[in-house]
Protein backbone atom coordinates (compact mmCIF):
# COMPACT_ATOMS: atom_id res chain seq x y z
CA UNK A 1 0.00 0.00 0.00
CA UNK A 2 1.14 3.78 -0.48
CA UNK A 3 2.66 5.55 2.53
CA UNK A 4 3.12 9.31 2.92
CA UNK A 5 5.94 9.66 5.61
CA UNK A 6 6.26 13.34 6.96
CA UNK A 7 8.65 14.95 9.50
CA UNK A 8 8.15 18.58 11.07
CA UNK A 9 11.46 20.42 11.05
CA UNK A 10 11.62 22.77 14.66
CA UNK A 11 9.14 20.60 16.27
CA UNK A 12 11.23 19.36 19.34
CA UNK A 13 14.09 22.15 18.24
CA UNK A 14 12.00 25.07 19.64
CA UNK A 15 12.02 23.51 23.36
CA UNK A 16 15.41 24.05 23.23
CA UNK A 17 17.13 26.90 21.13
CA UNK A 18 16.92 30.71 22.52
CA UNK A 19 18.32 29.85 26.02
CA UNK A 20 18.77 33.19 27.86
CA UNK A 21 22.32 34.38 26.91
CA UNK A 22 22.92 31.97 24.28
CA UNK A 23 19.60 32.74 22.19
CA UNK A 24 21.68 32.97 18.51
CA UNK A 25 23.38 30.35 19.12
CA UNK A 26 22.40 27.22 16.13
CA UNK A 27 20.57 24.23 17.76
CA UNK A 28 20.23 20.55 17.28
CA UNK A 29 18.80 17.45 18.84
CA UNK A 30 20.32 14.24 18.28
CA UNK A 31 19.27 10.72 18.74
CA UNK A 32 21.58 7.86 18.58
CA UNK A 33 24.69 10.28 17.16
CA UNK A 34 22.02 11.59 14.35
CA UNK A 35 20.75 14.89 13.99
CA UNK A 36 17.18 14.44 14.17
CA UNK A 37 15.75 17.84 14.04
CA UNK A 38 17.15 21.73 13.87
CA UNK A 39 16.23 25.42 14.62
CA UNK A 40 16.33 27.57 11.41
CA UNK A 41 19.91 29.14 12.27
CA UNK A 42 20.77 25.35 12.24
CA UNK A 43 19.26 24.84 8.95
CA UNK A 44 20.87 27.81 7.66
CA UNK A 45 24.23 26.82 8.28
CA UNK A 46 23.47 23.92 6.16
CA UNK A 47 22.53 21.14 9.01
CA UNK A 48 20.77 18.58 7.53
CA UNK A 49 18.55 15.65 9.52
CA UNK A 50 20.12 12.34 9.18
CA UNK A 51 23.58 13.91 9.01
CA UNK A 52 25.89 12.49 12.38
CA UNK A 53 27.05 14.82 15.12
CA UNK A 54 30.63 15.11 13.99
CA UNK A 55 29.48 16.40 10.60
CA UNK A 56 27.17 18.70 12.33
CA UNK A 57 30.38 20.17 14.45
CA UNK A 58 32.76 20.26 11.47
CA UNK A 59 29.67 22.18 9.01
CA UNK A 60 29.43 24.29 12.12
CA UNK A 61 32.19 24.85 14.45
CA UNK A 62 29.84 26.67 17.12
CA UNK A 63 27.08 24.69 17.10
CA UNK A 64 24.56 23.88 20.34
CA UNK A 65 23.60 20.17 20.54
CA UNK A 66 21.32 18.24 22.75
CA UNK A 67 20.19 14.57 23.26
CA UNK A 68 16.50 13.82 22.37
CA UNK A 69 14.46 14.15 25.38
CA UNK A 70 11.17 12.18 24.40
CA UNK A 71 9.46 12.96 27.74
CA UNK A 72 9.79 16.83 27.70
CA UNK A 73 8.68 16.72 23.83
CA UNK A 74 5.83 14.37 23.96
CA UNK A 75 3.13 16.94 24.31
CA UNK A 76 4.10 19.11 21.34
CA UNK A 77 4.90 15.42 19.31
CA UNK A 78 1.27 15.07 20.48
CA UNK A 79 -0.15 17.97 18.57
CA UNK A 80 1.31 16.75 15.25
CA UNK A 81 0.56 13.29 15.98
CA UNK A 82 -3.22 14.20 16.81
CA UNK A 83 -3.45 16.75 13.57
CA UNK A 84 -2.40 13.55 11.69
CA UNK A 85 -4.72 10.60 13.28
CA UNK A 86 -8.05 13.75 12.15
CA UNK A 87 -7.20 13.38 8.52
CA UNK A 88 -6.42 9.67 8.43
CA UNK A 89 -6.85 6.54 10.40
CA UNK A 90 -3.80 4.62 9.56
CA UNK A 91 -0.69 6.81 11.83
CA UNK A 92 2.15 5.56 12.63
CA UNK A 93 4.67 7.26 14.97
CA UNK A 94 8.34 6.20 14.18
CA UNK A 95 9.90 9.30 16.63
CA UNK A 96 8.71 12.70 17.81
CA UNK A 97 7.62 14.77 14.65
CA UNK A 98 8.24 11.90 12.15
CA UNK A 99 5.20 10.22 10.97
CA UNK A 100 3.97 7.54 8.56
CA UNK A 101 0.58 7.49 7.58
CA UNK A 102 -1.00 5.11 5.33
CA UNK A 103 -2.70 6.56 1.83
CA UNK A 104 -5.37 5.10 0.05
CA UNK A 105 -5.00 4.32 -3.54
CA UNK A 106 -5.18 7.21 -5.84
CA UNK A 107 -5.30 9.68 -2.97
CA UNK A 108 -3.56 13.01 -3.12
CA UNK A 109 -0.90 12.93 -0.70
CA UNK A 110 0.19 16.92 -1.06
CA UNK A 111 -3.58 17.79 -0.38
CA UNK A 112 -3.82 15.59 2.41
CA UNK A 113 -0.65 17.25 4.39
CA UNK A 114 -2.77 20.27 3.12
CA UNK A 115 -5.59 19.40 5.44
CA UNK A 116 -2.89 18.39 8.30
CA UNK A 117 -1.18 21.30 8.14
CA UNK A 118 -4.30 23.12 8.48
CA UNK A 119 -4.73 21.75 12.28
CA UNK A 120 -1.54 22.72 13.48
CA UNK A 121 -0.87 25.97 15.17
CA UNK A 122 1.15 28.37 12.56
CA UNK A 123 4.41 28.71 14.95
CA UNK A 124 4.74 24.78 15.30
CA UNK A 125 8.30 23.91 13.22
CA UNK A 126 9.60 25.96 10.55
CA UNK A 127 9.81 23.22 7.11
CA UNK A 128 8.26 20.10 6.71
CA UNK A 129 10.32 17.12 4.99
CA UNK A 130 7.70 15.11 3.19
CA UNK A 131 8.26 11.67 0.72
CA UNK A 132 5.69 9.28 -0.89
CA UNK A 133 6.68 6.11 -2.12
CA UNK A 134 4.54 2.57 -3.00
CA UNK A 135 5.25 1.13 0.46
CA UNK A 136 6.29 2.38 4.06
CA UNK A 137 10.02 1.90 3.87
CA UNK A 138 10.28 3.31 0.43
CA UNK A 139 8.57 6.33 1.43
CA UNK A 140 11.02 7.04 4.13
CA UNK A 141 13.61 6.45 1.94
CA UNK A 142 12.25 9.35 -0.07
CA UNK A 143 11.18 11.37 3.21
CA UNK A 144 15.25 10.64 4.31
CA UNK A 145 15.98 12.25 0.96
CA UNK A 146 13.98 14.77 1.58
CA UNK A 147 15.74 16.08 4.50
CA UNK A 148 19.29 15.80 2.65
CA UNK A 149 18.36 18.25 0.01
CA UNK A 150 16.79 15.93 -2.37
CA UNK A 151 13.65 16.90 -3.98
CA UNK A 152 11.39 19.93 -5.17
CA UNK A 153 10.80 23.17 -2.44
CA UNK A 154 6.94 23.10 -2.71
CA UNK A 155 4.76 25.91 -0.10
CA UNK A 156 2.04 24.33 1.43
CA UNK A 157 -0.37 26.66 3.82
CA UNK A 158 2.32 29.17 4.26
CA UNK A 159 4.99 26.36 5.17
CA UNK A 160 8.19 25.72 2.74
CA UNK A 161 7.91 21.73 2.15
CA UNK A 162 10.70 19.93 -0.02
CA UNK A 163 9.22 17.03 -1.42
CA UNK A 164 10.79 13.48 -3.04
CA UNK A 165 8.51 10.87 -4.28
CA UNK A 166 9.57 7.09 -5.13
CA UNK A 167 7.46 5.75 -8.03
CA UNK A 168 7.09 2.29 -8.64
CA UNK A 169 8.72 1.98 -12.11
CA UNK A 170 12.03 0.29 -10.85
CA UNK A 171 15.12 2.12 -10.49
CA UNK A 172 16.33 3.92 -13.01
CA UNK A 173 15.31 6.77 -11.49
CA UNK A 174 15.44 8.73 -8.55
CA UNK A 175 15.78 5.67 -6.04
CA UNK A 176 18.47 4.34 -7.89
CA UNK A 177 20.43 7.17 -6.21
CA UNK A 178 19.03 6.75 -2.85
CA UNK A 179 20.93 5.33 -0.25
CA UNK A 180 19.93 2.70 2.29
CA UNK A 181 20.87 4.73 5.29
CA UNK A 182 18.24 7.58 4.56
CA UNK A 183 15.61 5.49 5.95
CA UNK A 184 15.08 5.07 9.83
CA UNK A 185 13.55 1.86 8.90
CA UNK A 186 16.39 -0.36 7.60
CA UNK A 187 18.57 -1.23 10.78
CA UNK A 188 21.77 0.69 10.27
CA UNK A 189 23.75 -2.43 10.48
CA UNK A 190 22.77 -3.67 7.23
CA UNK A 191 22.87 -0.10 5.91
CA UNK A 192 26.67 0.19 7.35
CA UNK A 193 27.45 -3.24 5.74
CA UNK A 194 26.00 -2.83 2.67
CA UNK A 195 28.50 0.56 2.95
CA UNK A 196 31.49 -1.22 3.34
CA UNK A 197 30.74 -3.92 0.80
CA UNK A 198 30.90 -0.64 -2.39
CA UNK A 199 27.00 -1.06 -2.09
CA UNK A 200 26.08 2.77 -0.99
CA UNK A 201 22.98 3.30 -3.15
CA UNK A 202 19.98 1.37 -4.40
CA UNK A 203 21.09 1.00 -7.99
CA UNK A 204 24.19 -0.92 -7.28
CA UNK A 205 21.94 -3.04 -4.74
CA UNK A 206 19.74 -3.96 -7.94
CA UNK A 207 22.73 -4.76 -9.97
CA UNK A 208 23.74 -7.91 -7.58
CA UNK A 209 22.04 -11.34 -7.92
CA UNK A 210 20.04 -12.32 -4.77
CA UNK A 211 22.34 -15.22 -4.28
CA UNK A 212 25.23 -12.70 -3.02
CA UNK A 213 23.37 -10.85 -0.65
CA UNK A 214 22.00 -14.05 0.76
CA UNK A 215 25.14 -14.90 2.04
CA UNK A 216 25.84 -12.17 4.03
CA UNK A 217 22.36 -10.56 5.16
CA UNK A 218 20.40 -14.12 4.86
CA UNK A 219 17.47 -14.29 2.71
CA UNK A 220 14.62 -12.86 4.46
CA UNK A 221 16.74 -9.30 4.59
CA UNK A 222 17.97 -10.58 0.57
CA UNK A 223 14.90 -10.92 -0.41
CA UNK A 224 13.61 -7.43 0.63
CA UNK A 225 16.79 -5.36 0.07
CA UNK A 226 16.36 -6.62 -4.00
CA UNK A 227 12.89 -5.82 -3.73
CA UNK A 228 12.87 -2.00 -2.17
CA UNK A 229 15.84 -1.73 -4.93
CA UNK A 230 13.81 -2.70 -7.61
CA UNK A 231 10.95 -0.27 -6.94
CA UNK A 232 9.04 -3.37 -5.13
CA UNK A 233 7.33 -2.05 -1.22
CA UNK A 234 4.94 -4.02 0.54
CA UNK A 235 5.57 -3.33 3.80
CA UNK A 236 2.72 -1.54 5.20
CA UNK A 237 1.77 1.37 7.99
CA UNK A 238 1.31 0.10 11.50
CA UNK A 239 -1.32 2.53 12.69
CA UNK A 240 0.34 2.70 16.48
CA UNK A 241 -1.55 6.23 17.13
CA UNK A 242 -3.47 7.07 19.37
CA UNK A 243 -1.69 4.35 20.87
CA UNK A 244 -4.55 1.56 22.91
CA UNK A 245 -5.55 3.12 26.11
CA UNK A 246 -8.34 2.96 28.37
CA UNK A 247 -9.88 6.52 29.52
CA UNK A 248 -12.70 7.69 32.02
CA UNK A 249 -13.35 11.30 32.49
CA UNK A 250 -15.54 13.62 33.59
CA UNK A 251 -16.65 16.58 36.00
CA UNK A 252 -17.40 16.52 39.72
CA UNK A 253 -19.45 18.81 41.83
CA UNK A 254 -18.27 20.42 45.17
CA UNK A 255 -18.21 16.75 46.86
CA UNK A 256 -16.09 16.19 49.81
CA UNK A 257 -12.57 14.93 49.39
CA UNK A 258 -13.58 11.32 50.38
CA UNK A 259 -16.69 11.09 47.91
CA UNK A 260 -14.49 12.25 45.58
CA UNK A 261 -12.42 9.57 46.24
CA UNK A 262 -14.76 7.25 45.85
CA UNK A 263 -16.40 7.86 42.81
CA UNK A 264 -12.76 7.83 41.50
CA UNK A 265 -12.75 4.20 43.22
CA UNK A 266 -15.81 3.27 41.40
CA UNK A 267 -14.36 4.21 37.82
CA UNK A 268 -11.21 2.64 38.29
CA UNK A 269 -13.18 -0.28 39.49
CA UNK A 270 -14.98 -0.25 35.88
CA UNK A 271 -11.88 0.18 34.22
CA UNK A 272 -10.26 -2.60 36.23
CA UNK A 273 -13.51 -5.13 34.78
CA UNK A 274 -13.46 -3.85 31.20
CA UNK A 275 -9.80 -4.98 30.94
CA UNK A 276 -10.43 -8.04 32.50
CA UNK A 277 -13.06 -9.06 29.69
CA UNK A 278 -10.62 -8.03 26.89
CA UNK A 279 -7.86 -10.26 28.89
CA UNK A 280 -5.79 -7.14 28.70
CA UNK A 281 -2.95 -5.94 31.27
CA UNK A 282 -2.14 -2.52 31.67
CA UNK A 283 1.23 -1.12 32.56
CA UNK A 284 0.74 2.26 33.74
CA UNK A 285 -2.18 3.97 35.26
CA UNK A 286 -2.50 8.08 35.23
CA UNK A 287 -4.45 10.57 37.18
CA UNK A 288 -5.13 13.83 35.37
CA UNK A 289 -6.92 16.38 38.05
CA UNK A 290 -7.97 20.09 36.61
CA UNK A 291 -8.88 22.74 39.38
CA UNK A 292 -10.81 26.27 39.54
CA UNK A 293 -7.76 27.57 37.22
CA UNK A 294 -8.41 24.83 34.27
CA UNK A 295 -4.63 23.86 34.03
CA UNK A 296 -4.27 19.61 34.39
CA UNK A 297 -1.93 18.12 37.14
CA UNK A 298 -0.94 14.51 36.11
CA UNK A 299 0.37 11.70 38.82
CA UNK A 300 1.34 8.16 36.89
CA UNK A 301 2.22 4.94 38.91
CA UNK A 302 4.28 2.74 36.40
CA UNK A 303 3.91 -1.24 37.23
CA UNK A 304 6.75 -2.70 38.22
CA UNK A 305 4.67 -5.61 35.94
CA UNK A 306 1.71 -5.26 33.76
CA UNK A 307 -1.48 -5.19 36.34
CA UNK A 308 -4.83 -6.13 35.51
CA UNK A 309 -5.78 -6.97 39.43
CA UNK A 310 -9.06 -4.29 40.52
CA UNK A 311 -7.62 -4.28 44.19
CA UNK A 312 -3.97 -3.21 42.72
CA UNK A 313 -5.31 -1.30 40.10
CA UNK A 314 -7.41 0.63 42.95
CA UNK A 315 -4.61 0.88 45.86
CA UNK A 316 -2.39 2.59 43.02
CA UNK A 317 -5.24 4.94 42.52
CA UNK A 318 -5.45 5.85 45.91
CA UNK A 319 -1.55 6.28 46.12
CA UNK A 320 -2.00 8.52 43.35
CA UNK A 321 -5.26 10.66 44.77
CA UNK A 322 -3.44 10.82 48.29
CA UNK A 323 -0.46 12.32 46.32
CA UNK A 324 -2.44 15.14 44.03
CA UNK A 325 -1.92 18.49 44.38
CA UNK A 326 -4.82 19.82 42.97
CA UNK A 327 -6.93 20.00 46.25
CA UNK A 328 -10.63 19.74 45.67
CA UNK A 329 -10.39 18.84 41.55
CA UNK A 330 -13.07 19.79 38.86
CA UNK A 331 -12.49 17.86 36.50
CA UNK A 332 -10.80 14.33 36.19
CA UNK A 333 -9.60 11.54 33.65
CA UNK A 334 -8.33 8.30 34.82
CA UNK A 335 -6.08 6.17 32.09
CA UNK A 336 -4.73 3.11 31.93
CA UNK A 337 -2.15 2.59 29.06
CA UNK A 338 0.79 0.05 27.71
CA UNK A 339 -1.80 -2.13 27.34
CA UNK A 340 -1.06 -5.81 26.16
CA UNK A 341 -2.48 -9.32 25.72
CA UNK A 342 -2.21 -10.64 29.10
CA UNK A 343 -0.73 -14.26 29.62
CA UNK A 344 -3.67 -17.26 28.75
CA UNK A 345 -3.57 -20.01 31.51
CA UNK A 346 -4.10 -23.58 30.94
CA UNK A 347 -7.41 -24.41 32.36
CA UNK A 348 -8.16 -28.05 33.81
CA UNK A 349 -11.57 -29.47 32.97
CA UNK A 350 -10.52 -32.40 35.38
CA UNK A 351 -10.83 -29.45 38.37
CA UNK A 352 -6.86 -29.51 39.02
CA UNK A 353 -5.66 -27.26 42.15
CA UNK A 354 -5.45 -23.17 41.78
CA UNK A 355 -2.86 -21.59 42.53
CA UNK A 356 -2.80 -19.92 46.32
CA UNK A 357 -2.11 -16.71 45.32
CA UNK A 358 -4.77 -16.40 42.98
CA UNK A 359 -7.72 -17.90 45.28
CA UNK A 360 -6.57 -15.20 47.71
CA UNK A 361 -6.37 -12.70 45.28
CA UNK A 362 -9.39 -13.11 43.68
CA UNK A 363 -11.11 -13.31 48.05
CA UNK A 364 -9.81 -9.65 48.20
CA UNK A 365 -11.52 -8.79 45.25
CA UNK A 366 -14.58 -10.18 46.42
CA UNK A 367 -14.51 -8.85 49.78
CA UNK A 368 -14.05 -5.30 48.41
CA UNK A 369 -16.41 -5.22 46.04
CA UNK A 370 -19.29 -6.21 48.92
CA UNK A 371 -17.75 -4.27 51.68
CA UNK A 372 -16.16 -1.31 49.81
CA UNK A 373 -13.55 1.04 51.27
CA UNK A 374 -10.74 -1.52 51.71
CA UNK A 375 -11.55 -3.38 54.55
CA UNK A 376 -9.45 -6.45 53.22
CA UNK A 377 -6.30 -5.61 51.67
CA UNK A 378 -3.91 -7.23 49.57
CA UNK A 379 -0.68 -6.93 51.35
CA UNK A 380 1.70 -6.30 48.27
CA UNK A 381 -0.09 -2.92 47.08
CA UNK A 382 -1.34 -1.67 50.32
CA UNK A 383 -0.19 1.07 52.28
CA UNK A 384 0.36 0.28 56.00
CA UNK A 385 -2.36 2.37 58.34
CA UNK A 386 -1.74 5.11 60.30
CA UNK A 387 -1.38 2.77 63.82
CA UNK A 388 1.35 0.04 62.25
CA UNK A 389 3.04 2.87 61.10
CA UNK A 390 2.99 4.09 64.84
CA UNK A 391 3.81 0.49 66.37
CA UNK A 392 6.69 0.26 63.64
CA UNK A 393 8.40 3.27 65.91
CA UNK A 394 7.31 1.24 69.30
CA UNK A 395 5.54 -1.45 70.21
CA UNK A 396 5.25 -3.02 74.04
CA UNK A 397 4.07 -5.56 73.18
CA UNK A 398 6.82 -6.13 70.52
CA UNK A 399 9.49 -4.86 73.58
CA UNK A 400 10.58 -2.08 71.32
Amino acid sequence: MPALGIILEGLLAALEAGVPGDECRPTIVLREGAVVDTCPRARGEGIEIGISSSEAAMRCPGIRAVECDLVRYGPRAEIFAAAAADVSPGVEMISPGHLMIDLARGEDPLALVCELLVRLPPDLGHSLHIGYGPGKVLADVALGAAGRGFGEVRHLEGRAARVVAIRAEGSEGLLASLSPAFSQLIPGDISRDLAHLGLDRFGDVARISEELLRERFGPGWARRLVSWARGRDGTIVTGNYPPPRRVREGEVENWTSTAIEGFLVQCCRDLAEELDRESLVAKRMSLWLSGEDGGWERGQREFSGPRRRQMALISALRRLWNDRGVMYPKRFRIEFSGLRPGELEQVSILGGKRNRREILAELVEDLDRKFPGEIARWGEDAGSCRRERMLELWDPLRGR
